[in-house]
């Protein structure tokens, strides 16, 4: 009897359903936004691929093209756990680029350091598990720098206080890019994650930016989920006074009933303003680091 072969491929548009109920199931501590990971895949610069054993899924990955930094992330990885240690180094290293190109320089990732911790759904987050770390070291990446994941509980009610200067009437994406050039490696974000969150918050329209003479000062995305509001991108410049960063984030939380901050993607640079941020709305801050890890091709 021939041995079963384990056929890679792009996922089809009809397999979206099933490759989004698999990664529910074999991914540990986050669940599935079926329909924020739907809109993220059916992004033009987005690609997902599965790997199948006789019409049976066994595991796959999703990769997001970044035309900005000349890049790319690798977004989610699942694989059927009894299977890892034989077939999730070939399932990863088959959806990446064999070699250098114009338009991709290296890939990057960002790995969990906390083995048993709930994560937040995919994609609000790109954190990859844990157990992804030690094959990605194999297939050639390497630790560039440490992310972190802010949280804390609102321990009052926020009052709506207005703002300096207004959220631009319609928001400001290139202005946005220009401003994480400016300012992402003072503040640890020279990744691809980024520029992947600006994409998607654009395509969603739930960015918001504010400028001042023309020029961006302060780009941010939310989403309100539950009783929670995911800040997925903040990048401010470093100049602007805390009390104008306040008043506009105090506009996000007085919109609706929220209870608890995310903030998952921070820079080691970011760390005063995120002690503000909880200090100025009475919370207590919470912290766990993740790796963010790079292949250059």
């Amino acid at each position: 009897m021939s041995t079963p072969v384990m056929f890679n491929r792009r996922l089809r548009a009809d397999e979206l359903e099933e490759w989004l109920d698999f990664q529910e199931n074999n991914t540990k501590g986050r669940h599935v936004n079926k329909n924020l990971a739907t809109q993220f895949l059916n992004l033009p610069d987005s690609i997902a691929f599965v790997s199948s054993v006789e019409d049976d899924i066994v595991g796959g990955t999703s990769i997001y093209r970044d035309k900005t930094r000349l890049g790319m992330m690798l977004a989610s990885v699942a694989v059927r756990e009894i299977d890892r240690d034989k077939i999730a180094y070939h399932i990863i290293k088959t959806s990446l680029p064999f070699m250098k190109t114009v338009a991709i320089r290296d890939v990057d990732a960002l790995v969990s350091d906390d083995i048993d911790v709930n994560r937040l759904d995919f994609p609000l987050s790109f954190e990859l598990d844990s157990w992804t770390k030690d094959t990605l070291e194999k297939i050639g990446f390497h630790e560039i720098s440490k992310l972190h994941h802010y949280s804390f509980d609102l321990e009052q009610e926020i009052e709506f206080k207005g703002a300096s200067e207004g959220w631009d009437v319609i928001a400001d994406r290139e202005g946005a890019k220009q401003l994480i050039w400016d300012v992402a490696k003072e503040l640890g974000l020279t990744t691809s994650l980024v520029w992947a969150s600006l994409d998607f918050s654009s395509f969603r329209k739930t960015l918001r930016t504010v400028s001042v003479e023309g020029k961006v000062r302060l780009c941010i995305s939310y989403d309100k989920i539950g009783k929670s509001i995911i800040i997925g991108l903040l990048v401010v410049d470093p100049n602007v006074p805390y009390g104008e960063i306040m008043h506009h984030i105090s506009n996000i939380l007085s919109e609706s009933d929220v209870k608890t901050i995310h903030l998952p993607l921070i820079g080691q640079g970011q760390r005063m303003l995120m002690e503000e941020i909880a200090h100025n709305f009475g919370g207590t801050l919470k912290s766990r680091t993740m790796t963010l890890m790079r292949k250059h091709l």
